[in-house]
């Protein structure tokens, strides 16, 4: 692989013990993707979660339109896929490539409950970084929300929290 991976896992899942980097290791592919090339399909079956090393990928939906609808963009180090893998749902999403890209392919199988310490302990460690994720996922679109709201108070509120969320007060 041509990408540096122990900083990079090291940043998604923090220290891991070396039988779990090996293991990880054993399983996660390199993959390049060209502009216009999809990560994954809306509507497949979630079989893996994507980590998004170099490049910049388009999120969109299918509208009922038959169009595709923007989403957003994302940029390194995002992971996506998660909650469709972890949900066992098809991706609800298409992500495509907006200019060359590299992914880490991290397989869902990974997060299953074993008896074995080892896949154990590197399955939670992927869950956490998971939740973490879609928790960076529900800031942005609540940012995004805001915005369209006009509600710019609120906006730069939302952008110095750091994860924590509650429902306003009522009126």
């Amino acid at each position: 692989m041509n990408v540096e991976l122990p900083p990079l896992l090291h940043a998604l899942l923090g220290p891991l013990e070396p039988a779990e980097l090996q293991l990880l290791l054993q399983q996660v592919e390199s993959k390049r993707y060209s502009p216009g090339f999809a990560v994954f399909h809306e509507g497949l079956p979630a079989r893996d979660m994507a980590l998004l090393v170099k490049g910049r990928l388009r999120i969109s939906k299918l509208r009922p339109d038959s169009r595709q609808e923007n989403l957003a963009y994302v940029q390194p180090v995002a992971l996506l896929g998660l909650a469709a893998v972890v949900g066992g749902f098809p991706y609800p999403t298409t992500a495509m490539a907006q200019e060359p890209s590299i992914c880490l392919r991290i397989p869902g199988a990974l997060l299953a409950p074993s008896e074995d310490p080892i896949a154990r302990g590197l399955a939670l460690k992927l869950l956490q970084a998971s939740l973490r994720g879609m928790n960076a996922q529900l800031r942005a679109a609540n940012a995004r929300l805001y915005s369209l709201a006009g509600e710019r108070e609120l906006v730069e509120a939302l952008t110095l929290d750091l994860g924590a969320w509650s429902l306003p007060s009522d009126p």
